[in-house]
C-alpha cells in the first residue's frame, strides 16, 4: 500500500497523510473534509495554490493503481540510491565493523516496499481469522516427517529458531538430515549448513537411511554388498538425486552468519512462495568476525540473534544444532537441561523451540537399548513441553516413529 513517505515532496506528502487520517475516521475525503483535517498550518505547508489545485485535479476516473505502482516505484529508485550513497561512504572510511548484511537488509526493506508497516490491529485479526478457517495456519508449516514430532511441534513454523541440541554421538545430525531430506522430498527446499561434515558423509548417511543399508556394509560395498543391496542402493542414490532443486548442502567449514544470510536471501528471492527450512550443524563452529575467539559467549549470543532475525526478515523457519557442555556427564541423571547449552548466552531467550537429542546407550551400552532415543523438547514458545520416545537405528542413520 502507498505511504506518505513514498512521496518526493514533502507538501505531498502532508495531503496525503490528512487523506488518510480522515480514512482511518471513516469520513469522506473532499475538498471540505481535507481543509478542516489540514488546517492553516496543514494548507500553509502545501500551499495554498497547491493544495486548491491538487483537489480539483481529483478525478475519480483516474487509474489509481497505475499511479500508485509509479510513485512506488520512483521511490524504491531513490530509496535504493541512498543506500548505496551511505554504503559507499562507509567503505570510503575503511571502516572494519562493516558488515554487508546491513546493506542487505535495507535493499531488501526497499524491495519488499520499504518501511517498516505499522501493524493494524483488525487488519491482523481479520487474517488470522481466515488462516483458521481455512488450515492455512497449519498449511505454511513444514513437517518435519516424523508423526510423533508433527503432533508435538505442528511442524517447522515459517520466522521461528529451533534449536537441536546434544552430546556428539546423540545423533542430532542424523535427525537433522532425516527431516531436512523430508522437507525437500514432500514439500519445501531445505538447505543445510554443514560445518563439520562434508557433503560426501551426508549423501552417505542419507543413502544408508533410503536404502535401509547398514553404513559398515557402505565403507565396503564391492565386498560385502548383496545383490539386493545394490537393488536398494541404485534406488536410493536415483532418489536423492531427484531432490537436486530442493536438497541444497553447503559444507564449508568456515561460515559466518553472512555467508548463510545472503544464500537463504538468494533462495527466498527466488522462491517467494515455497516453505524454506534452515538447517545449520552447527553452529558452535561457525565463524564471527570482529569478536574474540575465546569469547564463545559473546559469539554464540551474537550468532543466535543473527539467526532469529533471518527467520523472521525471510520468513523461513532456522534449525540450528548445539553441542552440549560436557559436564552433564559428570550426572548420574545425563539427561540434557537448558542449562547444559554449551556458551548459551541468548540461545533459550532467542530460541522459539529448544529440543534436546538423549540416548541412554551412548553412556551404558551395556545395559540401554541401543535403538531408542528420548527427544525432549524442553521449550515451545505457545506450546507444550515433553519427551517423545523414538527409534533411532544408528546403523542406517535413521530415526522411526516407536509404533504405537
Amino acid at each position: 500500500p502507498l505511504e506518505p513517505g513514498f512521496f518526493y515532496l514533502q507538501s505531498n506528502q502532508i495531503f496525503f497523510q490528512a487523506m488518510l487520517d480522515l480514512i482511518k475516521k471513516g469520513q469522506p475525503v473532499d475538498k471540505v473534509t481535507l481543509d478542516n483535517q489540514l488546517g492553516e498550518e496543514g494548507k500553509k505547508a502545501i500551499g495554498t495554490m497547491y493544495f486548491t489545485e491538487l483537489v480539483l485535479k481529483y478525478n475519480p476516473k483516474f487509474d489509481i493503481k497505475a499511479h500508485e505502482l509509479i510513485i512506488i516505484e520512483k521511490w524504491k529508485v531513490r530509496a535504493t540510491g541512498s543506500v548505496l550513497r551511505e554504503t559507499l561512504d562507509v567503505l570510503k572510511t575503511d571502516n572494519k565493523d562493516y558488515d554487508v548484511t546491513e546493506t542487505i537488509r535495507k535493499l531488501q526493506k526497499i524491495e519488499e516496499n520499504g518501511v517498516d508497516k505499522e501493524v493494524v490491529v483488525s487488519s491482523g485479526i481479520s487474517n488470522l481469522i481466515d488462516k483458521h478457517e481455512n488450515g492455512e495456519s497449519v498449511k505454511e508449516n513444514a513437517l518435519t516427517g516424523f508423526n510423533s514430532l508433527d503432533l508435538a511441534l505442528g511442524g517447522w513454523k515459517p520466522s521461528k529458531l529451533t534449536y537441536i541440541g546434544g552430546r556428539p554421538g546423540s545423533g542430532k545430525t542424523t535427525l537433522a538430515m532425516n527431516t531436512a531430506s523430508h522437507v525437500a522430498h514432500s514439500e519445501g527446499i531445505s538447505m543445510f549448513f554443514s560445518l563439520e561434515m562434508k557433503m560426501d558423509e551426508l549423501l552417505e548417511r542419507m543413502i544408508c537411511s533410503y536404502a535401509n543399508i547398514s553404513s559398515m556394509k557402505l565403507r565396503n560395498p564391492k565386498e560385502f554388498f548383496t545383490q539386493d543391496d545394490w537393488t536398494r542402493y541404485h534406488k536410493a542414490t536415483g532418489f536423492i538425486s531427484s531432490l537436486d532443486d530442493t536438497l541444497k548442502i553447503y559444507d564449508n567449514g568456515h561460515l559466518t552468519l553472512k555467508d548463510i544470510y545472503t544464500k537463504v536471501r538468494r533462495m527466498r528471492i527466488t522462491n517467494k512462495d515455497k516453505k524454506i527450512v534452515v538447517f545449520i550443524d552447527y553452529i558452535g563452529l561457525m565463524d564471527v568476525p570482529g569478536i574474540r575467539p575465546d569469547n564463545k559467549n559473546a559469539q554464540m549470543t551474537e550468532i543466535s540473534r543473527g539467526l532469529k532475525l533471518m527467520a523472521m526478515d525471510l520468513n523461513v523457519s532456522v534449525v540450528a544444532l548445539t553441542q552440549l557442555n560436557r559436564g552433564l556427564e559428570s550426572r548420574e541423571d545425563k539427561r540434557p537441561l537448558m542449562s547444559d547449552m554449551r556458551d548459551s548466552g541468548s540461545l533459550e531467550q532467542d530460541a522459539d523451540n529448544v529440543i534436546f537429542v538423549y540416548r541412554e546407550y551412548v553412556y551404558s551400552k551395556q545395559e540401554a537399548d541401543k535403538n531408542k532415543a528420548e527427544i525432549n523438547i524442553a521449550k515451545q514458545r505457545g506450546g507444550a513441553t515433553g519427551t517423545i520416545d523414538m527409534i533411532a537405528d544408528m546403523e542406517t542413520y535413521k530415526f522411526l516413529d516407536m509404533p504405537r
